[in-house]
């Protein structure tokens, strides 16, 4: 029986999920029994060997390459449902936008109404400071201070409306008006919009004398907002000069509240 002796290199081929073993090349030539320490095996033998080795690698290399295919379709169609499950659908989001109408709807009124209150608060608590600080100066001084409205917080204005500003000033000739050489004491600018400061009718002025008492008979300052007459409140001044809260009737709310915005 004949017999050859074959050697071969093996190669890595990386093709697809997982490496495949192929014959890269082989050397075949004759052998004899002493020649060479290497087994005796015969022609057809190495043939058959090689061949099956070469087809097993083929199919194994197919195989590995249509698995990897598979895998990686299968994987781009799991994401492309997963970005698909993220979004929202129209009706969902109709379902939203009607909630936040009526939550709106529910909210902007009372946050409205809780401004409109904090700006009437705001301006009766500037008003009464300014009326006790009149007050204090005509104590201290020894002298007349008064306190009327002024748009321009320099003169006197002839008007009821107080929510224009005011000013706080040293009425050293006891005349109601206040002269270029007369100090002023303290002043207010005009009012946020939707806030009315109206007095009682035929009181332009407010006059402290030297012993802090008012010079004139009571007075009642009606502040109102846009809530209306029902949330209207006063000011009112005795003839000792001191200061109380108090509900406005029915007459004076009106004419307050009909002087927002004039």
């Amino acid at each position: 029986m004949s017999c050859v002796r074959v050697s071969w290199r093996a190669g890595i081929n990386r093709i697809g999920p997982a490496p495949f073993a192929r014959v890269r090349s082989r050397n075949v030539e004759p052998c004899s029994r002493y020649s060479s320490p290497a087994p005796w095996i015969p022609t057809p033998a190495i043939d058959a060997f090689l061949h099956a080795v070469t087809a097993i690698d083929h199919r194994r290399l197919e195989a590995g390459f249509l698995a990897w295919l598979h895998q990686l379709g299968r994987e781009t169609h799991m994401q492309s449902l997963n970005k698909a499950e993220s979004g929202i659908t129209l009706i969902e989001l109709l379902i939203v936008i009607a909630i936040v109408c009526v939550l709106s709807s529910i909210a902007l009124p009372a946050f409205g109404s809780l401004v409109q209150s904090g700006h009437a608060r705001s301006a009766r608590s500037a008003l009464t400071v300014s009326i006790s600080q009149a007050r204090s100066s005509a104590v201290m001084r020894r002298q007349y201070v008064a306190v009327c409205p002024s748009a321009d917080q320099i003169r006197c204005d002839r008007s009821l409306k107080w929510h224009h500003g005011w000013l706080v000033f040293v009425d050293a000739d006891n005349n109601g008006e206040r002269d270029t050489d007369e100090d002023i004491v303290g002043a207010s600018q005009a009012l946020d919009a939707g806030i009315a400061i109206v007095s009682t009718r035929g009181r332009y002025r407010i006059r402290y004398q030297a012993d802090g008492s008012s010079d004139g008979s009571n007075l009642t300052l009606t502040v109102c907002d846009r809530r209306g007459a029902a949330s209207a409140s006063t000011l009112v001044m005795n003839n000792s000069g001191r200061l109380r809260s108090g509900k406005p009737s029915a007459a004076q709310a009106a004419a307050a509240c009909a002087a927002i915005g004039t």
